[in-house]
């Protein structure tokens, strides 16, 4: 929708955090990309960024612009889910941002895979993200939906659902651990660990 176009322009600037990068995300020429950033500026008669050395950065103006650009594309966007539901057909993209530390936990392929089988034409974008930058994601509408061991809520962000989760942990044959069926955390206090870390095991506790 073309009224869309200046919330989206605005959006990929501030995310690419420069034109030329927020035209290469468009397939669109910079400089065509500048004119409609200009336009949409002089509209609103107000600048949207500061242009600096490495880039643009969104100044106060901006700031407000972009909270309102991203509630309107994340509202439009479920209009346009609800719309197919009249239709009968099932589509859109729906992004899951994954704390880094259940991303290491579980996967989510075969979940995925089972829904799509009833609605194919719903594709989906799961991005492993720092617990710290979840509740952001969502607040930015950057993620719809988001997975983490220990979710924070606030105003903006609620907790939908909770899950019991399991830790595997490996032991040779002669450990005093082995053989022992499920333990508890505490049970495991006493030894010492190997964590796995971005998938090598180099963190002792």
């Amino acid at each position: 929708m073309q009224h869309e176009f200046p919330l989206v322009i605005v959006e990929k600037i501030a995310r690419a955090g420069s034109i030329r990068g927020a035209a290469d995300l468009l397939s669109i020429t910079p400089s065509a990309l500048n004119r409609r950033l200009l336009s949409l500026e002089g509209e609103l008669d107000t600048q949207l960024f500061e242009r600096t050395s490495n880039g643009v950065i969104l100044n106060a103006a901006g700031e407000i612009f972009i909270t309102h650009a991203r509630r309107q594309l994340a509202e439009m966007k479920s209009v346009r889910s609800k719309i197919s539901d009249i239709k009968g057909v099932r589509r859109g993209r729906v992004v899951i941002a994954i704390d880094d530390n259940v991303a290491a936990l579980a996967s989510f392929a075969e979940e995925i895979a089972h829904y799509q089988r009833e609605f194919s034409d719903v594709t989906f974008v799961v991005e492993p993200t720092p617990a710290n930058d979840i509740a952001q994601a969502l607040t930015e509408y950057r993620a719809d939906l988001a997975v983490q061991l220990h979710p924070t809520t606030n105003s903006y962000v609620s907790s939908l659902c909770a899950a019991p989760a399991q830790i595997y942990v490996g032991a040779h044959k002669g450990h005093p651990a082995f053989g022992n069926g499920p333990l508890r955390l505490h049970e495991l206090a006493k030894f010492r660990w190997a964590l796995q870390v971005s998938r090598s095991f180099a963190r002792f506790c």
